[in-house]
C-alpha cells in the first residue's frame, strides 16, 4: 500500500467516539454543522469526519446572508470574491471572517482574519468563494472551473490540513462544496497532490467528446473519489439544502 495512505490522525479515543456520535445523523442543519465543525477545530489538524458518517444532506439556512453577499458582489463586478470560515472553540460558534477578498474573473485568495484577542481559540475550518457565471461553451473554455470546483480550488483545499470544506457559488443560487472525510489523505506530498490533480484535469476537463458540463462533473467526481471527499450541491430549487452527489460509478 502507498505509504502516503497510511496516515496517523493522533485522535484520542474519547474524541473519536464523540465525533462518531455527533456525525451519525445523515441530515444536518446549520446547528448540527456548527457542532461538527467546532468539534473538529478542537482536534489536531488533519482529523476529518468519519467517512461512513458523511451526511446525505446539509441545510445551511443560517449561512444564506453571507452567500448572498458574495453573489451580489460577483454579479455586479464579474470578479471572484472569497471569505474564510472560522470556528471559535471557546464560544462554540462559527465565525464568517470579516475580510472579503476581491480577485479577478478567474482567481481569488483567502485572508485568515481572526478576531483580535481570540486568535488562540479560532481555527480555519473552511472557505467560500464565487465563480463568475459562464453560459456558453465558447466562454466556458476561458474558465473551466466556473460550474464546479477547479483544479486550483482542490489544490488549495487539499493542501491545507485545517480546512474541512470548500464551498463555491456560481450563478444566482447554485452552490457546491466538497468536504473531507477520514478517507482523505492528510500527509500527501505537495508534488504528488499536484501531479494527481493535473492528471485529472487532463483526463476529464481537457479531453474527450463530452459536453462542457459533463466534463466538469466528471472532473469533480474523479477528484473527490481520488481523495476521499464528499461532494454536495444546492440549486435554485433546493436553495440552502445541499444534497450529496454520488461520486463513485
Amino acid at each position: 500500500m502507498d505509504s502516503e495512505k497510511l496516515y496517523l490522525r493522533n485522535i484520542h479515543p474519547e474524541d473519536k467516539k464523540t465525533l462518531h456520535n455527533l456525525t451519525q445523523n445523515k441530515h444536518w442543519d446549520s446547528v448540527q454543522s456548527k457542532k461538527v465543525l467546532v468539534s473538529l477545530a478542537m482536534l489536531r489538524p488533519g482529523n476529518f469526519i468519519p467517512a461512513e458518517n458523511a451526511p446525505e444532506s446539509i441545510h445551511l439556512q443560517s449561512w444564506r446572508p453571507f452567500i448572498d453577499d458574495l453573489v451580489k458582489r460577483t454579479s455586479q463586478s464579474g470578479r471572484e470574491y472569497s471569505r474564510a470560515v472560522l470556528a471559535d472553540t471557546g464560544k462554540q460558534s462559527i465565525i464568517m471572517s470579516g475580510k472579503i477578498i476581491a480577485g479577478d474573473e478567474h482567481t481569488t485568495r483567502l485572508e485568515l482574519l481572526k478576531q483580535p484577542g481570540r486568535e488562540r481559540e479560532q481555527r480555519h475550518v473552511g472557505s467560500m468563494h464565487t465563480h463568475p457565471w459562464v453560459t456558453t461553451e465558447g466562454m466556458a473554455k476561458l474558465n473551466l472551473g466556473s460550474h464546479g470546483l477547479s483544479g486550483t480550488d482542490y489544490r488549495t483545499f487539499l493542501s491545507d490540513p485545517e480546512q474541512q470544506f470548500m464551498m463555491i457559488v456560481y450563478g444566482e443560487k447554485n452552490s457546491m462544496f466538497a468536504m473531507k472525510t477520514s478517507a482523505t489523505p492528510n500527509n500527501m506530498r505537495r508534488e504528488r497532490l499536484e501531479k494527481r490533480i493535473a492528471e485529472c484535469e487532463l483526463d476529464y476537463l481537457n479531453n474527450g467528446n463530452a459536453s462542457f458540463m459533463e466534463r466538469v462533473a466528471f472532473f469533480n467526481k474523479a477528484v473527490c473519489t481520488e481523495f476521499g471527499l464528499t461532494l454536495y450541491r444546492a440549486t435554485p430549487e433546493t436553495r440552502d439544502l445541499f444534497e450529496r452527489i454520488k461520486v463513485l460509478a
